[in-house]
């Protein structure tokens, strides 16, 4: 049997949902980084309200997800403490500019090589 719209946008919202609380961002830390407000976010996590290929191209760049993860049923979350902190940053550097990445990568180059010479 066919999928339905409602269905579809259910499936899609949770596992935006899901991917967000991965990344332990709030819905308005993702919202920002998304450009949306939190209230339409809020809408589309719900199944409530579909979005637009665009606007979910955007939300599987700021996850650092192919497109077609959110249509798969049933994800399997990770819930292991690094995998959520290293999904945390990755979503939270989709918002910084090429200069402020720079100073990032700088940074981690010189907590790996402190901490594991």
């Amino acid at each position: 049997m066919p999928i339905s719209k409602e269905q579809l946008r259910c499936i899609i919202g949770e596992n935006i949902r899901q991917e967000r609380l991965v990344r332990d961002l709030t819905i308005d830390e993702l919202s920002e980084l998304l450009d949306l407000t939190p209230s339409f976010l809020g809408l589309i996590e719900r199944g409530s309200r579909g979005t637009t290929p665009l606007c979910l191209l955007k939300i599987s760049e700021v996850l650092g997800l192919p497109i077609d993860h959110f249509f798969r049923h049933n994800q399997k979350q990770g819930n292991d403490k690094h995998t959520n902190l290293r999904n945390k940053l990755y979503a939270l550097a989709g918002g910084f500019s090429e200069r402020e990445l720079c100073l990032i990568v700088l940074i981690a180059q010189n907590i790996h090589q402190t901490y594991h010479k």
